[in-house]
């Protein structure tokens, strides 16, 4: 009897995002240190290093320096956390605006905010793949599918993006779904250092 009621108050914890070792396991996926650096390559490829904390806009934040690979121009990111939410700090927007939601569990979804009210756009967990790449294998990556939907005269279109969130790393490859339903690899981690 003890049982059951234990393994019920875990399920529930699970509904509500609280389950403490749930939260333990999955925010591994996303972790986040200064000093923290990913090297992507590829179409979109970039230098991503986590270079300090500090205040932004009334929450704290860690600041992101984002240079690619390409002749695009750095630019930084500010990430934040509350409770299970990763939030980034929207220009467009001016204001923090969910990025990914953790715990990672197969088949939760969430709202991405637009600056348009004719685009939607939703990330779905797909469920865990491992990968091997140049860089390494990874075991039990959460795929994270981004739907963007944009409404314009009575039509609809429909773009899919995909990331891949290996534990301990964070995000190791990128891509899209084209009108097929295939899905292309554009960026995967080359190098890493997360403390």
């Amino acid at each position: 009897m003890r049982r059951a009621a234990w393994i019920a108050a875990l399920l529930g914890m699970a509904a509500c995002n609280a389950n403490p070792l749930l939260h333990e396991a999955s925010a591994n996926y996303d972790p986040i240190a200064v000093g923290d650096q990913w090297n992507y390559g590829g179409a979109n490829g970039m230098l991503v290093t986590v270079t300090g904390t500090l205040a932004y806009h009334g929450r704290p934040a860690y600041v992101a320096d984002q240079v690619p690979n390409s002749t695009h121009v750095p630019a930084l990111a500010y990430w934040s956390f509350a409770g299970g939410d990763w939030l980034q700090w929207d220009p467009t927007l001016n204001e923090w605006a969910l990025y990914r939601r953790l715990p990672y569990v197969t088949g939760n979804t969430w709202p991405i905010p637009s600056h348009q009210a004719t685009v939607q756009i939703d990330t779905i967990v797909d469920g865990t793949e491992n990968l091997s790449l140049a860089s390494g294998y990874y075991a039990n990556c959460f795929k994270l599918r981004t739907v963007t939907q944009s409404y314009s005269g009575g039509v609809t279109t429909t773009t899919q993006s995909v990331a891949w969130v290996a534990p301990g790393i964070g995000d190791v490859q990128y891509g899209f779904v084209d009108a097929s339903g295939t899905t292309n690899v554009t960026t995967d981690l080359t190098a890493y250092q997360v403390h």
